[in-house]
């Protein structure tokens, strides 16, 4: 298998007229029989060649001139991978020869048509040169024409110190099947390319971020629940070990970890120990990230970051929290920081927020009570149905198994719930109750992600795709709105419509921040936590994130749905959104 290497030069030679690129080949056997072109094109990617001033063939005959003493003879190189004298700064003849042959050797047996590309540099007013991939549309590729124009989206661009002129530079030959429609990320994809609209999003790409398994732990209520006394790192552990034998995964084949978890102590030291525990090896690393209630999705934000850039191919994303065990400290700042406004509204508890959000958008107690009731009602139903058991992993704790939810309270009624006693009395206008805001709890959740390509290729079953994520700010004292910036900023990100999403998981963090985001979103209720969320399930913070995921992917496969849509508020100001396409079969 050829193993190729490109490096860019930003040096100009003197007679050069462009900055060269090379190619070293290391070629010490062929064996086209095993792999796929996908893996082809990715393991080869398109050969950069530089033009020097007065023009040479890249063939053998030119080799043979140069080999008798002409001019260029001084810029002869032996070809590290056949050991053959070639042009320095030019693909080796031999090797080309050989790779051509058996990519054109390949393309016919799998019946592809091979198409060329060109490579084009123009001139910048600055003096530097933008270099894009030009090439044939899939449409035409796939019907064999000649017809060239360029791609909708650049799928490389490089940057080099160019004298002005045009350069247009032919490519060796490309095979793309009709489905394949980008250009696999190693390769250098550029962030301005990311695919845009609802059915760019459904395409099947070998280089997609998928998610191969979704499980969560039972969650329990904090200080009273079945996992008041279970520290973080026997929870992981325990989490890891079953999550290991039901998925029948290769430890050994795991490129990196990511804990979102908020609390302390030494979270980094926790997981890793819990990963050494359950059988990881220790040539597996291990990250912890903590963005308050996004930290879960913002873990499996970073290992579908890492398998982008081509880091790892396969990490596991995890969110946990033991709001029993590690508390929440107080959070102290500076009296120099202080004396900012906003920099004081970061620190003040949650809950004034969520007062804060009724009074300043006029978010009734009647409103928020009458949509935890339905929260309430929801998660009732789906526990009594079975629901929530196809996503539970149980999990053995001091010989115990922990399989179902104990944070569920099946009697809740309206009248119940206007009640209670606001939290915060002394507000006065205070409509925030234990009823209508999100409950502290324990519990872990867990995906295993990696490439559509490796998922194949090992046979497993792939549940749905990572497509994207957004971050956005908000004023920290109306923290709670979040969801209102984050949501639009990643659908306008991705060419969607929120129509085109067919579930929401809006994180009920309060009622009265969870009702103003889906009202001014102008969001369905029936699109949004079909089962309940927070206020019915408990918020253990790092583990939320994840944990919308697993329940979003699951009911979009009960539904034969396709698009998930997470979100969430974050303390200190924040609002966080990730978008997932559903991929398995209907349960």
């Amino acid at each position: 298998m050829a193993a190729l290497v490109l490096n860019q030069s930003r040096s100009l030679l003197p007679n050069w007229r462009a900055a060269f690129f090379s190619v070293a080949a290391a070629v010490p056997a062929f064996n086209w029989t095993a792999p796929s072109l996908h893996s082809l094109l990715e393991l080869l990617p398109p050969f950069l060649l530089a033009v020097p001033k007065k023009k040479v063939s890249h063939s053998r005959k030119a080799m043979r001139s140069a080999n008798k003493g002409l001019k260029d003879k001084q810029n002869l190189v032996h070809c590290p991978g056949c050991g053959s004298v070639k042009l320095a700064h030019h693909l080796c003849p031999t090797c080309y020869s050989t790779v051509n042959r058996a990519w054109k050797s390949k393309a016919k047996a799998e019946g592809i048509s091979i198409k060329y590309f060109t490579f084009g540099v123009n001139m910048t007013a600055h003096g530097s040169a933008e270099s894009r991939l030009l090439g044939n549309s899939l449409p035409f590729a796939a019907a064999g024409s000649n017809q060239q124009q360029r791609l909708s989206q650049p799928s490389l661009i490089f940057k080099a110190s160019l004298c002005s002129f045009l350069l247009r530079i032919p490519f060796p030959p490309m095979f793309l099947r009709p489905t394949f429609s980008r250009i696999p990320a190693r390769l250098g994809r550029a962030a301005s390319t990311a695919i845009r609209g609802r059915a760019a999003i459904l395409q099947k790409n070998p280089d997609d971020v998928v998610i191969t398994y979704a499980k969560r732990t039972a969650m329990g209520r904090a200080k009273k629940g079945q996992l008041k006394d279970v520290p973080v790192d026997e929870l992981l552990h325990a989490l890891f070990t079953a999550s290991l034998q039901d998925s029948k995964l290769n430890p050994a084949h795991i490129g990196d970890i990511t804990v979102g978890t908020c609390h302390p102590p030494s979270p980094l030291y926790i997981s890793r120990s819990a990963a050494l525990a359950s059988g990881i090896p220790d040539y597996v690393p291990i990250s912890t990230v903590n963005r308050l209630c996004s930290s879960g999705l913002m873990a499996i934000r970073n290992i579908a970051h890492d398998i982008q850039s081509g880091e790892i191919s396969l990490g596991l994303a995890v969110g946990v929290e033991s709001m029993s065990m590690n508390p929440r400290p107080s959070p102290v700042i500076t009296d120099g920081v202080a004396e900012n406004a906003q920099a004081q509204d970061c620190i003040e508890p949650m809950g004034w927020t969520s007062e804060m959000v009724a009074e300043t958008y006029n978010i009734s107690r009647q409103k928020q009570d009458e949509y935890a009731y339905i929260s309430h009602s929801r998660a009732t139903k789906a526990a009594a149905n079975g629901i929530f058991a196809e996503e539970i992993l149980p999990i053995e704790l001091r010989g115990t198994v922990v399989s179902a939810d104990d944070t569920i309270r099946s009697n809740v009624t309206l009248e119940g719930l206007a009640a209670l006693k606001p939290v915060f009395p002394d507000w006065g206008t205070a409509s925030t109750t234990a009823g209508n805001a999100s409950g502290v709890g324990d519990g872990a959740a867990l995906c295993i992600m990696t490439t559509r390509e490796r998922a194949e290729k090992e046979g497993m079953e792939i549940l749905g795709k990572w497509v994207g994520s957004g971050v956005a700010g908000v004023e920290p004292r109306l923290m709670g709105i979040g969801p209102i910036v984050a949501i639009p900023k990643i659908l306008n990100q991705l060419g969607l419509t929120k129509e085109d999403i067919d579930i929401y998981e809006i994180n009920e963090a309060f009622a009265s921040q969870f009702a103003y985001c889906v009202e001014q979103l102008g969001i369905s209720i029936d699109k949004v936590n079909p089962n309940g969320s927070s206020i019915s399930l408990t918020h253990p913070l790092g583990m939320t994130g994840v944990r919308q995921v697993v329940t979003g992917l699951a009911e979009l496969r009960r539904r034969n749905g396709e698009i998930l849509c997470t979100s969430m508020c974050i303390g200190s100001g924040m609002g966080a959104a990730g978008i997932f396409v559903n991929e398995a079969r209907s349960l």
